[in-house]
């Protein structure tokens, strides 16, 4: 298994739900808090194609790699959004209208970020 550690987060892989893709699950590398959760916004909502960044456990890990990502590639902030799902806060991308779309965003996050993004559909 592959692992990426990045200032205070360590990334690993995780099946989602659409399957045998992964998606990259990071952690604080040491908090015993957890913050309360905020209802997710509606455009986190949005049917469509989305790029997965990060699954967090904890929401101030999510929003500390938001907060990261913003500031290294600033021109995918507004498409950024939290989505609590189970267990899980989801730092996605979008939405995109085709899948295509969702790919090169990836990408370019593949690239710039040394991660793994995964396109999910929402429906």
């Amino acid at each position: 298994m592959t692992c990426w550690a990045t200032s205070d987060l360590l990334l690993l892989p995780v099946v989602t739900r659409a399957g045998d893709r992964a998606a990259p699950l990071a952690e604080p590398a040491a908090s015993s808090a957890t913050a309360p959760v905020a209802s997710v916004d509606e455009a986190a909502m949005a049917a469509g194609f989305w790029v997965q960044i990060g699954a967090f456990r904890l929401r101030d890990g999510a929003e500390s790699f938001r907060r990261r990502v913003r500031a290294e590639q600033d021109w995918i902030a507004p498409m950024l959004h939290l989505q609590r799902d189970a267990e899980l806060h989801r730092l996605q991308a979008g939405p995109y209208a085709s899948r295509d779309e969702a790919q090169a965003i990836a990408q370019r996050l593949r690239e710039a970020l040394a991660l793994v993004p995964v396109v999910v559909e929402r429906r």
